[in-house]
């Protein structure tokens, strides 16, 4: 199993911090060191690695800066079977989660892992002073998992005389009957003596009582400075979420800023804000236009200059200039022609209508046409006899008064 890439997205001092692990070119040694000045973040980082193989416990030193359920770790791992993506929050139940932030069970990661326990992922692979010494006494005591499988290992027949041999010897220089020498002798004789100095520091029962009331007051003031510790640590905590709220401050004083010279003018009501809203969608609107007429503006002109250009087109340009300045004249007659074809149509059936009334239904209106001579004689004769009318209307009226 391989760690290509760690997330301390809520872990200790880390907050949204990633540490990518990629892996090396073919040829070049899969190892990657991660250094740094005391109180860096290396003991937490390897602490946040083992807590996503096997867990957070109930009782962290890593939860001063995120609360316990809070705390979060991640990372992407390869292996034998594909590519995982994980991560690991605080919790009783259900704590491995997968890239969609769902339960996932530990036998995924134990499968991977072959069945390693904390204890022994720790005894193989964080070699830091205090596993190193106890890993040397669970070898040298063929203890425990590793000391095992490495006693197991270096037993072979060959090299068997020469390691009795050494035995031997270590155990002569420990212990070796009926002689006054030896690391066993020389440590009875220091209990002995230890013994010895014990009786005479020996003190009364009155004094371990004060020393325990001593010790109980202690204790009291300690707990009682743990408290202050822990009201401390919320208090800053708080200071902390006031100092993150700082800049949202500064940004909303300069924006009452900006409105204090409209203070006078009246809050804006149902009609305007759904005018201002409509306006708003407006403008994105004729700005989603204008791009589209700007690409296509765009498009246009890079066809156009893709195009070859034409001589006899050329030569026809004042032609082409004249015939699209008349494109508004035709464009109108081409709409006014229905109209005019309907006005025709009504002409033609009053013309059929009226041969009709003439007793010529059949006849063709041209030849019916008179003369411009009889018509300007027949217009005289109309308006000879009109003015005859007159006169007779006239006499007429005359000859009514006389004879009153």
């Amino acid at each position: 199993m391989r760690l290509d890439r760690l997330d301390l997205t809520r872990y200790g001092h880390f907050t949204d911090r990633r540490l990518a692990f990629p892996a090396p070119t073919p040829g070049e040694a899969d190892l990657h060191v991660v250094y740094g000045p005391n109180e860096a973040g290396k003991s937490t980082l390897f602490s946040a690695w083992l807590d996503l193989l096997f867990g957070i416990p109930l009782r962290t030193r890593y939860d001063f800066r995120h609360p316990g359920p809070t705390m979060r770790v991640g990372a992407r791992l390869s292996h034998a079977g594909g590519a995982l993506d994980l991560a690991r929050v605080k919790r009783n139940t259900g704590s491995l989660l997968d890239a969609h932030d769902q339960p996932v069970p530990e036998a995924l990661l134990q499968s991977a892992l072959g069945g390693l326990t904390r204890e022994g992922y720790s005894a193989m692979f964080s070699l830091d002073d205090d596993t190193l010494e106890k890993g040397g006494d669970s070898i040298l005591a063929s203890r425990g998992d590793l000391g095992e499988m490495l006693f197991s290992a270096s037993a072979g027949l060959a090299q068997l005389s020469p390691r009795l041999e050494a035995i031997r010897a270590n155990l002569d220089g420990f212990h070796r009957s009926g002689k006054r020498s030896g690391w066993l002798w020389d440590t009875k004789k220091r209990l002995a003596e230890l013994d010895a100095e014990r009786r005479r520091l020996d003190v009364s029962a009155g004094t371990i009582q004060k020393l325990a009331r001593e010790a109980e007051a202690a204790e009291a003031a300690w707990r009682a400075a743990r408290g202050a510790e822990d009201a401390a640590q919320a208090d800053l905590r708080r200071l902390q979420d006031l100092a993150a709220t700082l800049p949202i401050r500064a940004r909303l004083e300069g924006l009452r800023a900006r409105l204090a010279p409209l203070a006078h003018l009246p809050e804006a009501g149902v009609a305007e804000r759904d005018r201002l809203d409509r306006l708003d969608r407006e403008t994105e609107a004729l700005r989603a236009r204008r791009a589209d007429r700007a690409r296509r503006l765009a498009d246009l002109a890079e066809e156009a200059d893709a195009l070859p250009l034409d001589p006899a087109v050329l030569a026809a340009a004042g032609d082409i200039e004249a015939a699209e300045a008349l494109r508004p004249e035709h464009e109108t007659a081409q709409k006014d022609l229905p109209r005019r074809e309907a006005e025709a149509f009504e002409a033609r059936a009053e013309v059929t209508a009226l041969l009709a009334e003439l007793g010529h239904p059949s006849a063709k209106p041209e030849g019916l046409v008179l003369p411009a001579t009889t018509l300007a004689r027949l217009r005289a004769l109309a308006a000879e006899r009109s003015g005859l009318e007159a006169t007779a209307a006239a006499s007429e009226a005359e000859r009514r008064a006389a004879a009153e």
